[in-house]
């Protein structure tokens, strides 16, 4: 009897630290995970980062349940509490890159459909901000993307809109201008065109300094801010002269529109036969191609800045991931 009763004493003091070593683990995954705010990814920076936290966890525990159980026993249990903690934390750093990923392709798929195959402006299926996926001061950086591109998706479209709404887009069609027959309503679509353009140029402008002075309100460190802000500063000394060329080709697509408008004024030569515009003088419908082929380089260069402005998207993927070590 008394020897079942001293050998069933140490398996139960082994079981029970055992257990205990277990339910540390499982509490430093979490801890890990919950507690892997920032958006470092640097496997080196994690591995020694957290290495003080598995010392300070590990010391608590050997004090409470292995202080007469030996050095093995002692490394083992560090070991085990080391590696949960980096599993934690490297499993919080593989879903906060999941959820830039995600919002790069979303920021994509905007900067995609605001044109056709052919290269003409189409409306962007616009999506609610969606919560964030990522956690702490990456998730302030998520919702601050999405907010931002959900108000350029928003506004393009409202242009786009406006525009449908003059006519615009219909102002040479044959048929249209077979009854507009002294052009009045032509000239006033022109009009109203400048008009929407030199409108939402500004609301542009408007919704670029409101995302600036955003990142003041955002819940991150000041030393983020401040990178977030010089991020967005050196991004807009790269897009601010893509961004005016493409309002002036705005512009200058406008005039070569009135050029059109002016020729077909000024002569009675041209009639509008089913869908095309048809000259009996060679000379005015070569001013008239020409003007038609200007307007399509000019849709050309816009496709060349849309191109290039999607490519400046590529480093918001990657979000404020130098400002290693904060939380």
């Amino acid at each position: 009897m008394s020897h079942d009763s001293t050998t069933g004493a140490p398996r139960r003091s082994v079981a029970l630290w055992l257990i205990a070593l277990g339910m540390l683990c499982l509490a430093s995954i979490g801890y890990g995970f919950l507690f892997s705010t920032n958006a470092v990814s640097d496997p080196a920076f994690i591995v020694g980062y957290y290495l003080p936290h598995a010392l300070l966890f590990w010391a608590l525990f050997y004090a409470v349940f292995l202080r007469k159980r030996g050095a093995k026993t002692g490394l083992v249990s560090f070991a085990a509490i080391y590696a949960a903690l980096l599993a934690g934390a490297f499993a919080a750093v593989s879903q906060q890159r999941q959820a830039m990923t995600d919002l790069h392709g979303e920021m994509m798929r905007i900067v995609d459909e605001g044109v056709d195959s052919n290269g003409v402006p189409s409306y962007i299926e616009v999506h609610p901000v969606s919560e964030p996926q990522a956690k702490g001061e990456l998730a302030e950086v998520e919702v601050f993307i999405g907010e931002f591109m959900h108000g350029y998706a928003v506004s393009r479209n409202d242009c786009l809109s406006e525009l449908d709404a003059i006519g615009w887009n219909t102002i040479l069609d044959a048929s249209r201008l077979r009854d507009d027959t002294d052009l009045a309503d032509s000239k006033k679509i022109i009009q109203k065109a400048r008009q929407i353009v030199d409108k939402y140029e500004r609301k542009g402008a408007d919704l670029l300094r409101a995302a600036r002075a955003r990142i003041q309100t955002l819940n991150v460190s000041g030393p983020a801010k401040k990178e977030m802000c010089e991020g967005f500063d050196l991004g807009m000394e790269r897009a601010s002269s893509l961004i005016a060329e493409n309002w002036n080709l705005e512009r200058k697509a406008i005039c070569e529109v009135e050029n059109i408008i002016v020729l077909l004024a000024r002569t009675d030569t041209w009639t509008a036969q089913g869908s095309q515009v048809v000259f009996s003088d060679e000379a005015q419908f070569a001013e008239y191609k020409s003007r038609i082929e200007s307007i399509q380089e000019i849709v050309q260069r816009q496709e060349e800045i849309r191109q290039a402005s999607r490519d400046e998207l590529d480093p918001w993927s990657r979000g404020p991931g130098s400002h290693k070590g904060r939380e």
